[in-house]
């Protein structure tokens, strides 16, 4: 969600915020601090069609914000590199 990462091969734009943009989002990927996480979060929760998944990139963690997630049923990955973890896929 950040218009600086946009790559003109993908037909999907990245937004710099979440309320832009009136399709559903697959990923959430968090790469601020974690103090920050859970009002980002909350606003995922709180949006008309909620995400499919959040992501906090290697050193991001809310124990707090990831089960409000869950508990919202979004899934919620912590501390993970999303890079690494799709290379390992080998996707």
């Amino acid at each position: 969600m950040n218009r600086a990462l946009h790559d003109s091969r993908r037909e999907e734009l990245p937004y710099a915020h979440r309320r832009r943009g009136d399709h559903t989002i697959d990923i959430v990927d968090v790469f601020r601090r974690s103090e920050f996480v859970g009002a980002i979060v909350d606003e995922a929760i709180g949006l008309q069609s909620p995400p499919r998944l959040i992501w906090l990139q290697l050193g991001v963690v809310d124990d707090a914000a990831q089960t409000r997630a869950q508990a919202a049923g979004i899934p919620c990955v912590t501390d993970r590199c999303l890079m690494v973890e799709h290379r390992a896929l080998g996707v």
